[in-house]
């Protein structure tokens, strides 16, 4: 994801002739979009890919954001203010961790344009804390599942422990099994075999994360 802002904007960002704002999101057991300004009024956005409908103002921190490609999961600390009890509503009556959650920082004009928008954090709702005066959330990585514990591994032979049993659901006259696809193929079982079988063909495959290799380049050429 790329976080490339402009020369431009940077340069007049520096001069204090932009005024930085920032958005906050998150998406409720409903489907809907609860969305927030640091604004003092409301700002509507249509952006295709980006911020979508009505953000109204509401006064949110966060805490510094860092990025490292040596930890695999990163989180980022929204403090929002509750004093109208919104949140609470929303927060007391359901589970909302695994929920969507985005930041955007955007700028205007000297004259009030929004000039664009750029996401600067998307994750899931992880863990939150509440009182009668604020709200906040740790929004987890999207990434953090890769740091979860499994309570099995993948393995390309079958993972069914009991030939004919309730995962292999072999029903023949054979009486035994090496795991393998091609004994499972020989018993004609293979819509239940219990392996990832194309798993050493791309062992030493390179996997390329995020944007495909052409979009990276043309946004950073």
């Amino acid at each position: 994801m790329s976080r490339v802002i402009s020369a431009d904007i940077q340069a007049q960002l520096e001069s204090n002739q932009l005024f930085p704002f920032f958005l906050f999101e998150y998406v409720d057991n409903d489907g809907n979009y609860m969305q927030y300004t640091s604004l003092d009024v409301s700002q509507t956005f249509t952006y295709s890919g980006g911020p979508s409908g009505t953000y109204s103002p509401l006064g949110f921190e966060f805490e510094e954001i860092t990025y490292s490609i040596g930890n695999v999961v990163d989180n980022a600390s929204v403090r929002i203010d509750n004093l109208d009890q919104v949140q609470t509503s929303l927060f007391v009556g359901d589970v909302l961790q695994g929920n969507t959650a985005a930041l955007y920082v955007g700028v205007l004009s000297p004259s009030g344009t929004d000039l664009g928008t750029l996401k600067i954090f998307e994750g899931e709702l992880d863990s939150w804390q509440l009182d009668e005066t604020e709200l906040v959330i740790t929004v987890a990585s999207l990434f953090s599942k890769w740091n979860a514990r499994s309570s099995e591994k993948h393995s390309s032979s079958c993972r069914w422990k009991v030939f004919g049993g309730n995962e292999c659901q072999y029903a023949g006259d054979q009486t035994w099994c090496d795991r393998s696809y091609t004994r499972c193929v020989f018993l004609a079982n293979t819509q239940h075999f219990g392996g990832f079988r194309f798993l050493p063909a791309i062992e030493n495959e390179v996997v390329w994360w995020g944007p495909t290799q052409e979009q990276y380049q043309k946004e950073n050429n």
